[in-house]
């Protein structure tokens, strides 16, 4: 499944918190979470399957995390 058309596969890389922003622990984690599978994705060319391969986690884990935080619907 290619997921380009769900995140733009050109994107900047997310920031999350600034100096004068403070996020709670839940908050930056999901924060990097989405970050982090964005990149791969984007690395990937949008292909979960390789993005699960580079992340180590098995492709069904991998599509559960991005469907969680919102990457795919």
């Amino acid at each position: 499944m290619q997921v380009e058309r769900f995140i733009p596969i050109q994107a900047e890389p997310v920031f999350c918190a600034t100096r004068d922003q403070t996020l709670s622990f839940r908050e930056a984690r999901e924060c990097f979470e989405r970050a982090y599978f964005i990149h791969l994705l984007q690395k990937t060319d949008g292909n979960i399957s390789s993005a699960a391969r580079l992340s180590g986690i098995a492709r069904q884990h991998f599509y559960a995390h991005i469907k969680r935080l919102a990457i795919v619907t």
